[in-house]
């Protein structure tokens, strides 16, 4: 991974937004507005990466690139 693994980022699943987006096109007070439709829990990369590595029974090391 680039850098040292500590940015964070927020996930999403793609069915959650694809739900809230079909919600949100019947909603007349939706219209014109601003709406995140997301996910507050951050992980950092280098934690996704573990959890992936566990996941999936890897014993791959994880590999930091400068950047």
């Amino acid at each position: 991974m680039f850098g040292d693994g500590n940015q964070q980022r927020a996930f999403t699943h793609v069915s959650d937004v694809v739900g809230a987006l079909l919600k949100l096109v019947v909603e007349p007070q939706s219209h014109r507005q601003v709406i995140n439709v997301g996910n507050v829990q951050e992980i950092t990369i280098y934690k996704l990466a573990e959890r992936v590595r566990e996941l999936s029974g890897s014993s791959s090391p994880i590999k930091l690139i400068p950047v």
